[in-house]
């Protein structure tokens, strides 16, 4: 998907709570909330940024793609999501994550996101649980294949 880089610079957007920090933590426990890290995957140098939400997402730092979080346990998490998504598609090479999987009680949010994937052929999709430790490598994988 990206070009062989010495570092990948990977923007980690979402709200605050949707399980940005737990996931950074999963490959570099030292990570601190709202803040750069850097960690190693596959054999490659990531610089991961956590910023909460667009509005706090400044361009004019190095930026070679972008995991856009929501909670698949909220609606509104996943719409705002989309919204975000729209504003970016095009601009960088973007992974969706779906964050909270073990914790989704109803279809509506899994029934929306079936849908926005079926009506966008470049959206790439991952859902995880970093309580339950699912699919945690998908993410960063997607972007060093």
């Amino acid at each position: 998907m990206l070009p062989p880089l010495d570092t990948l610079h990977v923007l980690v957007i979402g709200a605050g709570g949707e399980g940005k920090t737990t996931f950074i933590n999963h490959f570099n426990p030292t990570h601190l909330s709202e803040t750069a890290s850097q960690l190693s995957f596959n054999g490659r140098v990531i610089k991961a940024e956590v910023v909460n939400g667009i509005p706090a997402f400044s361009a004019n730092g190095e930026v070679d793609a972008i995991l856009l979080f929501f909670s698949c346990d909220s609606v509104s998490s996943l719409y705002a999501t989309q919204r975000d998504y729209t504003l970016l598609k095009g601009r960088y090479p973007i992974v969706v994550v779906g964050c909270k999987c073990d914790l989704v009680t109803d279809s509506e949010v899994p029934d929306a996101v079936v849908k926005w994937v079926e009506a966008d052929p470049e959206l790439r999709y991952y859902s995880i649980s970093n309580t339950a430790g699912v699919n945690l490598n998908a993410p960063f994988g997607a972007l060093t294949a």
